[in-house]
């Protein structure tokens, strides 16, 4: 049972660093965006 959580603990905190990567990249291109249209 223990290497089983553990095991899905390491799944959840990888996807959750891939999901805020994601975020980042989108804030990121979200400000090029609005920089080239001012």
């Amino acid at each position: 049972l223990n290497e089983n959580l553990a095991n899905a603990h390491a799944v959840i905190t990888i996807r959750y660093n891939l999901v805020k990567q994601n975020v980042n990249i989108a804030e990121d291109a979200g400000m090029g965006w609005e920089k080239a249209e001012a």
